[in-house]
């Protein structure tokens, strides 16, 4: 029984590194077609276009809390293929989230893992080491599990502990299609143009708690769904 018991969990070990191996493919030749185009990232203190500066903050200077609706995690997730800026991605501790945490891995980047429902006050205290490190905190504010667009307020309680500030951000992309998933996650066809741009930046009060602020949780929703596709784009 003990035989049969470890010959499945090699079997298991096996088919998930072809799974990996093949997903990783299948994005790279999506990532090769797509056109990224990047407005205001003049707002990060390293934009991650340089190949010098990959994955480096910069000295004496705080991160940044990037948020963005969790129906954009593929569009920033391919991004890091292009780009390296010094992101530190939060993600869930549950199994759906373990592939993307394996692919972002090997783009350079560690994930923390936690959410509201478990791990959460261990990923806060986390990303808040890392923003003062100066890496960029990058947040699906509505996941992970929706409802979709209500924001959580971690985003805030990290703003308002560290005093960094909140970048929100919005994805457009020229042909995409949605999965029959919660948050109605979007997937770019190849050879789309994909624009990310980023908002005015959100200074959380030192004081901020949730139940004196719940009006703040609704203007960072806004400050999301305000941002619109650019008329002129700089590449």
């Amino acid at each position: 029984m003990s035989s049969n018991n470890t010959i499945k969990k090699k079997l298991t070990r096996l088919l998930n590194v072809i799974i990996l191996e093949v997903a990783w493919i299948m994005l790279w030749a999506l990532v090769i077609t797509l056109r990224y185009r990047i407005h205001g990232d003049e707002a990060l203190a390293n934009p991650g276009a340089d190949r010098k500066t990959f994955l480096k903050p910069v000295k004496g200077t705080k991160g940044k809390v990037v948020v963005h609706w969790h129906e954009n995690v593929i569009f920033f997730t391919l991004l890091l293929f292009k780009r390296k800026p010094p992101f530190t991605p939060l993600a869930s501790k549950s199994k759906d989230a373990e592939w993307g945490v394996k692919i972002v891995r090997r783009l350079g980047y560690e994930a923390v893992r936690g959410s509201s429902r478990k791990g959460g006050k261990e990923a806060i205290v986390q990303l808040m080491q890392k923003l003062n490190e100066g890496y960029n905190i990058l947040l699906a504010v509505d996941g992970p599990t929706g409802p979709k667009h209500v924001p959580k307020p971690g985003a805030l309680k990290i703003s308002a502990a560290c005093q960094a500030e909140i970048l929100p951000t919005q994805c457009f992309c020229s042909n995409s299609f949605a999965l029959k998933t919660w948050d109605k996650m979007r997937i770019p066809y190849p050879f789309s143009t994909v624009d990310i741009v980023f908002g005015p930046a959100i200074q959380t009060p030192e004081n901020f708690t949730i139940k004196k602020d719940t009006a703040l949780i609704q203007e960072l929703a806004q400050s999301i769904e305000s941002i619109k596709r650019p008329g002129s784009t700089r590449t």
